[in-house]
Parts: C-alpha cells; sequence; structure tokens
C-alpha cells in the first residue's frame, strides 16, 4: 500500500482511492466519502440461469458465515 502511495505521490496524483470499506486509516487521510455500486449482468439463455444460480449460491454462503 504504501508503495502505491509514494508512487502516485511521484506522479503528481491528486487523489488516492484506497477502496470500499470503513477502516480507520481511511478517515486519517480524508473526512470525504465515496458511494461504490456493484451491478451484475449475466449472459441470456441456460449458461446465464446457470451464473445466476452459481451467484445465489455464493451470496447465501457469505451471508451464512456472517450469521
Amino acid at each position: 500500500m504504501g508503495i502505491m502511495i509514494q508512487r502516485a505521490i511521484k506522479r503528481g496524483y491528486r487523489a488516492f482511492n484506497f477502496l470500499r470499506g470503513d477502516d480507520g486509516y481511511k478517515r486519517q487521510w480524508t473526512a470525504s466519502r465515496r458511494q461504490t455500486h456493484e451491478t451484475v449482468v449475466f449472459r441470456a439463455g441456460w449458461s446465464g440461469v446457470g451464473l445466476r444460480v452459481l451467484d445465489a449460491v455464493a451470496d447465501l454462503r457469505r451471508r451464512l458465515v456472517r450469521a
């Protein structure tokens, strides 16, 4: 992470995106927040149906592990 920040400074970047999450170190750098959104698009047909099922199973598994 530190190397990426150093590289951004050397290249003159005015912003560095720490990605998602509400980690404490991010508030040390700035008070502003960004919202991120995720959009998932599946292909049409049976292969898309299969991918939607796999995605739903993975989502269910994530929810059960958190509980």
